[in-house]
């Protein structure tokens, strides 16, 4: 078992979650002013992501360079991850790849804890990745416990690089929005993530 096998149900079952779901969960973060540069980069990187229609150009063309912005607005030290192993526990099913993964450590050369957001991108339907982002920030709260550097929260994204869905973990209740936020406005997507 991976992290795409996991079902909502078993997922919940198997590590004693719950689920609570509202819209505008995170209305309260404040959007980043970004430059008509970075706006019309996004455009043009949408467009073609959009007309190539791959779960990889939606990656590389919108999503990793959204998240590179944001890390641009804080002053928190992030390192940030592509595709990188992470399989705390596979005998419970998690392990796998992960799109892609922010640690607030300063090595970038080795992922190390703690780990604190996951974004799962896919291709279609936002809502395909919530079950695959759910069993990774599990195995983000097992692997910092693993490593002595646990954390009260954990952050989630499902995307397809157009539609974004936010959601956290805390304890054992995922904290899911139910609004979907969209790349036609990309300052609510780069927010600033010491004022939430």
């Amino acid at each position: 078992m991976a992290y795409g096998d996991f079902s909502l149900p078993t997922l919940l079952q198997k590590f004693s979650l719950e689920t609570e779901e509202r819209e505008d969960y995170f209305a309260s973060t404040s959007p980043i002013e970004l430059s008509q540069d970075m706006l019309d980069r996004i455009k043009r990187q949408a467009a073609r992501a959009i007309a190539v229609s791959t779960e990889k150009a939606r990656s590389e063309f919108i999503i990793a360079p959204l998240l590179l912005e944001a890390l641009e607005h804080t002053d928190q030290v992030v390192s940030f991850f592509s595709g990188i192993e992470l399989s705390p526990a596979p005998e419970l099913g998690l392990n796998g790849v992960c799109d892609f993964l922010f640690s607030l450590s300063p090595s970038q050369i080795l992922m190390t804890a703690p780990i604190v957001a996951i974004v799962e991108a896919k291709n279609d339907n936002v809502r395909f990745g919530f079950e695959q982002c759910i069993a990774e920030m599990v195995a983000s709260q097992i692997y910092n416990q693993q490593k002595k550097s646990s954390l009260s929260t954990y952050y989630g994204v499902s995307t397809t690089g157009t539609n974004w869905i936010f959601m956290r973990l805390v304890g054992q209740t995922i904290f899911i929005d139910r609004t979907e936020y969209y790349i036609s406005d990309p300052e609510k997507l780069v927010v600033n993530s010491d004022k939430k």
